[in-house]
């Protein structure tokens, strides 16, 4: 059976941690979840996160990934990979990489206050209703 990958960057698994535990506790032996740890939100302006601060791999692992390994260079990164591969469980893989992102990335186009009024909008909310 092939390995299911699922990938993060580091801000979206600061963000969305209790999906670690859901999916601790799911009894998926055949997922490697991928952080790129590049210390930032980069696809939505490189704002810093604090990333580079805590251990990730220390938090996957207390929320009951069996098997958390780091990655700072392409020769722990195929270590890593290939050790996950093998052990067909559960595991955590944390890439640290640089800041920087492809020229075409997308980016958001409107504003927070926009997407505010665009949301209460589809709820049928009035903006000066809310």
């Amino acid at each position: 059976m092939n390995n299911f990958r699922s990938k993060n960057g580091d801000g979206a698994f600061l963000m969305h941690t209790g999906g670690l535990g859901t999916t601790a506790i799911s009894g998926a032996k055949n997922l490697i979840h991928i952080v790129l740890n590049n210390a930032a939100h980069e696809s939505v302006g490189g704002m810093p996160t604090m990333a580079n601060s805590i251990d990730l791999c220390k938090i996957a692992s207390g929320f009951g990934y069996k098997h958390v390994f780091k990655a700072s260079d392409e020769n722990e990164l195929k270590a890593a990979l290939s050790k996950a591969k093998r052990l067909n469980d559960l595991c955590f893989i944390e890439i640290k990489c640089a800041l920087g992102s492809r020229s075409d990335l997308s980016r958001p186009t409107s504003t927070p206050e926009q997407n505010k009024i665009a949301f209460m909008k589809e709820l049928g909310i009035k903006p000066q209703e809310f």
